[in-house]
């Protein structure tokens, strides 16, 4: 069994660089250095392009026994599971999570759990929801957090900035927590007298896109910055330069989001609201801040509190730091892991 297939959505061509794409592209560069042969289909707008799914269903059907990665997120993710079940179990399949939303779907009744039966590892990017998946009786679960290369760490600045410098840098939508940053901004801005900046990075969703840059022009002190790539380490270096990132989201389908493991790798404390895996990943007080959910006063007063040097940024800058290698592909998707989990031979 010579082959593996890995099945899910990637930047490829640049067309799309959201967190699962992303993320992708990482894992399928790392299981290149432990696999010859990898047949790779990328299901990125695969509704548009049929062929990909009909040349993997007949992959399924008539191969001989082989090893699939699916590492997919959402309701694909479901149907080609289902799939398996019925028609594909005497392949090797292996699930990588993406995203924190499925296994409520499962505990609701939306997904049928004995679907999953047919896997031979469920790998998840946070330990509650290991937990969870196992309280339901669910088998072969292992916690696999998000990863990245990291090849380069970028040098703290040893100050904070004479104008606090905030920053934003996800896909752009108001279930991001975008507006709430507005609307805290607009509350500093009648206390602070614009003592501070946010700018704004990543693709904004289409029919956002008028509402929110019209809100941005409005405020003196917040500027829209474009998409940052960050496989070109000067990503860093600019982020680097920013006080504090700002992530309260409150997105239904968020994960282990991969903007965390870029703000740890640039050094930058991040202000999280209390939803999905954000309380795993940024731990309260020492890499960052954990406040309730949508509130728009708490997201304010911690800024402020920033601003008045009430916290030491500098050591939480250098825990952010430390905390990196955590999350770098190669620690992550270890040999002894792919062994693990039945990947790779013993």
């Amino acid at each position: 069994m010579s082959e593996l297939i890995f099945v899910g959505p990637l930047s490829r061509d640049n067309h799309s660089l959201d967190g699962s794409t992303v993320k992708n592209d990482f894992f399928l560069s790392e299981l290149r250095n432990h696999f010859s042969s990898i047949d790779v289909y990328d299901t990125w707008n695969w509704k548009h392009a049929p062929l990909k799914l009909v040349r993997l269903i007949f992959k399924i059907l008539f191969a001989k026994q082989k090893k699939f990665i699916l590492s997919i997120s959402g309701q694909s993710a479901y149907r080609l599971i289902s799939f398996f079940s019925m028609f594909g179990r005497r392949h090797l399949v292996y699930y990588f999570a993406i995203g924190g939303s499925f296994y409520k779907k499962i505990k609701d009744g939306r997904f049928e759990k004995e679907r999953y039966d047919c896997l031979k590892a469920i790998a998840v990017e946070s330990d509650s929801i290991k937990r969870e998946l196992e309280d339901m009786g669910l088998k072969q679960v292992y916690y696999c957090p998000n990863f990245k290369k990291i090849n380069y760490i970028p040098r703290l600045k040893n100050e904070k900035n004479s104008v606090c410098r905030f920053v934003f840098c996800s896909r752009i939508l108001p279930e991001k927590g975008c507006d709430l940053i507005l609307s805290a901004v607009s509350t500093l801005n009648s206390m602070r007298n614009k003592q501070f900046v946010v700018d704004f990075y990543g693709p904004i969703k289409e029919s956002y896109k008028s509402v929110f840059l019209q809100k941005v022009n409005e405020c003196e002190n917040v500027t829209y910055k474009g998409v940052l790539d960050f496989s070109n380490p000067t990503s860093y270096d600019l982020l680097s330069h920013y006080d504090v990132m700002l992530f309260p989201t409150y997105w239904e389908g968020e994960g282990f989001p991969g903007i965390v493991v870029d703000a740890c790798v640039a050094g930058l404390p991040i202000i999280a609201s209390d939803w999905s895996m954000n309380r795993e990943v940024v731990e309260d007080g020492v890499t960052g801040w954990i406040i309730p959910c949508k509130d728009v006063e708490a997201l304010a007063d911690v800024m402020s509190k920033v601003m008045d040097d009430s916290y030491d940024l500098l050591s939480m800058s250098q825990n952010c730091q430390r905390r990196a290698s955590n999350f770098s592909s190669e620690n992550v998707l270890t040999t002894s892991f792919l062994q693990e989990i039945g990947l790779l031979e013993k």
